[in-house]
This record gives C-alpha cells, sequence and structure tokens, in this order.
C-alpha cells in the first residue's frame, strides 16, 4: 500500500506544478503527516501489545486441550485492529492454524479460545503466534511480531492388561508370593510364639512383654518385579509396508505393560533406540528403574515423543544396557522383526540373572522358527497384531 501512496504523491505534485493549486500542496502535506504518524502509532501500538497462552501441557489420547488465548493493550495508543494467526500442527486441528482479528482500546484485552484434540501421541509445537497490524489509514502493508510457542503432549494409548506373568529371580519386593522361599521384612502379617532356632532379630520386644512370653514377627512372602522396558524403534527392524503402525503398536505395548507394572507399585525403567526431538542427538535414551508417580510421567513422556529412527543395533543396545541391571530384573523386550542374535543375548541375560519376555509387534516371516527358539531357551513369546491382541495375549 505504501508504494501506491509514493506514485499518488508523485502524481499529486504533478497536478501542483502544473496547476499552481497550493490547496494540492496542503492534500500532499496532510497525506504524508497522516501517514507518517500512522506509522508511529502504529509501531508504538504494537510494541505494547502482548499475548499469554494457557494449555495443559499434557493430554492422553483422544482427549480435548483448551487453549486460551489473552492479548493485551499494556499501552495508553488504542490499537484499532490487531490480527492473531496462531500456527498449529495438523495432528491436532483441521485447519492447522487460528486466526482471529480485534480491536483493543487503552489497557485492553481480549480472550479467545479454541480446542486441540489429541488425534496421535507425540510431542507438539503450539505456534508461534504472530500478531499483525497496520497504520490507521490503511495505507502501508501490515507489520508482525512473532511470539514464542509452547509445546503439548499426548500421551500413548494404554491398554488395560489385567495378567501379565512376569517372571523374576528376586525374592525381595512389594508382590504376593504364594510359595514361601522368601519373606519380605517390610510387610508384618503377625505374631506367633518364639521356637527354636528363630533369629533373635525378629522377637517383637513389645508384644512379647504384653503377652508374657516371646513373640516373634511373621513376615509376608513376596518377590519383586523390577521391570525394564526394552523398546526397539529402529526402522530396519520392521517391514517397510506395516512399519508405521507396527512402530506405534510397539509404543502402545510399551506403555501398557510399563502402567501394568507401576499400576502394582512395581520399579520400571525404560530403554529404546527411537529418535526423541528434544535429544536429536542421543545414540539412546534411557531412564533408570525407579517406581512412583512422578518416574511414570516421564517414562509416558519418553513414549510420548520417540518416534522411528535409523538407530544402531538393538542387539548391541540390549548386551549394553542389560549389564547395567540389578540382578532379578525382568527385562520386557519389544520389536518388530527379530533379529538373528536377538535370542543369544536374551540367554546371555538369563546367566546375568535376567528374565525375559518378547513382544513382536510386526508380522514376521518364519516366526515358527522363532517361536520354537524361544521355547527351547524357556523364554515367553508373544505376537501382538492388534491392541486386541495385547489383551488376549496376558489372559
Amino acid at each position: 500500500m505504501g508504494g501506491y501512496l509514493f506514485v499518488f504523491l508523485l502524481f499529486l505534485v504533478f497536478l501542483a506544478v502544473t496547476l499552481q493549486e497550493t490547496s494540492i500542496v496542503t492534500i500532499i502535506y496532510f497525506l504524508i503527516g497522516a501517514f507518517l504518524f500512522g506509522r508511529w502509532w502504529r509501531d508504538r501500538a504494537l510494541a505494547s501489545i502482548e499475548f499469554t497462552r494457557t494449555l495443559n501441557p499434557r493430554i492422553l489420547l483422544g482427549e480435548t486441550a483448551s487453549v486460551r488465548l489473552e492479548v493485551a493493550n499494556r499501552g495508553w495508543l488504542p490499537m484499532p485492529w490487531v490480527r492473531i494467526h496462531e500456527s498449529l500442527p495438523v495432528e491436532l486441528a483441521i485447519p492447522n492454524f487460528f486466526r482471529r482479528a480485534m480491536a483493543l482500546g487503552p489497557r485492553g484485552k481480549s480472550v479467545v479460545a479454541y480446542q486441540l484434540r489429541g488425534n496421535k501421541r507425540g510431542y507438539y509445537k503450539i505456534g508461534p503466534l504472530y500478531l499483525q497490524s497496520g497504520d490507521l489509514l490503511g495505507l502501508e502493508d501490515v507489520r508482525e511480531r512473532q511470539g514464542a510457542p509452547d509445546y503439548l503432549t499426548v500421551y500413548p494409548r494404554i491398554v488395560p492388561i489385567r495378567k501379565c506373568p512376569i517372571p523374576s529371580f528376586s525374592p525381595i519386593g512389594v508382590l504376593r508370593f504364594h510359595r514361601p522361599l522368601f519373606e519380605d521384612p517390610s510387610r508384618v502379617v503377625g505374631k506367633r510364639d518364639y521356637q527354636s532356632g528363630d533369629s533373635m532379630r525378629r522377637i517383637d520386644w513389645k508384644a512379647s512383654a504384653a503377652a508374657g512370653k516371646l513373640q516373634v514377627r511373621q513376615f509376608e512372602p513376596a518377590i519383586s518385579l523390577e521391570v525394564a522396558v526394552f523398546l526397539n524403534l529402529c526402522e530396519r527392524d520392521f517391514e517397510s509396508r506395516s512399519r508405521i503402525d507396527a512402530a506405534e503398536l510397539a509404543v502402545v505395548t510399551a506403555a501398557s505393560l510399563a502402567a501394568y507394572a507401576a499400576a502394582r507399585r512395581q520399579p520400571v525403567g525404560l530403554v529404546t533406540n527411537g529418535r526423541d526431538p528434544l535429544e536429536p542427538e542421543s545414540r539412546f535414551h534411557s531412564l533408570p528403574v525407579r517406581r512412583g508417580t512422578g518416574h511414570m510421567m516421564l517414562v509416558m513422556e519418553k513414549l510420548a515423543r520417540v518416534q522411528l529412527a535409523d538407530a544402531a543395533s538393538f542387539t548391541a543396545l540390549l548386551r549394553e544396557r542389560a549389564s547395567e541391571l540389578a540382578w532379578g530384573t525382568t527385562m520386557l523386550v519389544i520389536t518388530g522383526t527379530p533379529d538373528a542374535l536377538l535370542f543369544d543375548e536374551l540367554l546371555r541375560a538369563r546367566r546375568m540373572g535376567l528374565q525375559s519376555l518378547v513382544f513382536l509387534t510386526a508380522p514376521v516371516l518364519r516366526y515358527e522358527a522363532f517361536e520354537a527358539r524361544a521355547r527351547g531357551l524357556g523364554i515367553p513369546l508373544y505376537e501382538i497384531r492388534s491392541e486386541l491382541d495385547l489383551e488376549r495375549a496376558m489372559l
């Protein structure tokens, strides 16, 4: 628009010189003054505009996130018009933008809102927000200012699992065990009379004084199910035709098994060779075996972000990280097509005191051969072709 004004001013100058009309010169001065004043007004007013974006940064798959935008004029100059343009990921919103126009008075504000739906797990950038405006007379193209983006994490789907036969070698833990080979000293279930051979550490002196004879504590037998989830997201281990779906199913399987263990107060860890946009240079990503709601949220956030990658060998990663696990830990190995050396590594892990379950989420040629190999080694093997298979496999 400024270019047209310049041409129009040249035309007026030509008329003023040709016709010798001072009124035309007055119009020229007025237009120049209005243009300069409007530009000054616009720049000052636009610099006083601030915005605040409010949203829940984490949602479950299928949930809706409400985004609230507050645009405020912190100055005393009114803004005749301002347009906001918010860039959005197409996985969460169609169309992939939000646009509104508004007028803001001195110290005024306007609030708008829109909805995002978590249709696909992932880590998404919300924004940036562009503020656009122009001069009072609309004589010049709009200027814009960019605002900072926020980020939204959509957690993966969690399939409810009623039962999972997770084996373990460890004798001490928090799950009740029906074969009383070991007892957990943190789980007192009662008291009984002292018998010859009982440890003096088990005597309850307060109860003994009350009963008038020695009483010893009885502990509930238990086993520990420390769980380490190994998730393979190497592109080469997934058939190209079903790569995306099989990889997503692998993430769902990892999230469901981790949630199952965490719901039973079991320590859970995660190791994956997927690509994390927050750590793009990392060769693999590892979360230690821990328990607690806060740690489980970290596991789910990692599973929400990781994607397929041209990663290093999964069996090499398995060999490297398995050696750092505590004796008795159970490894839940989730992959597409198993590597020829996978079961060799799992056998090696067993010799180190680790147990394993294997879940295959991609179509596998010669599945019977892998199943026979796993059966011979005593390693449970599950073929997961859908989320329904995941729930059925655990029955």
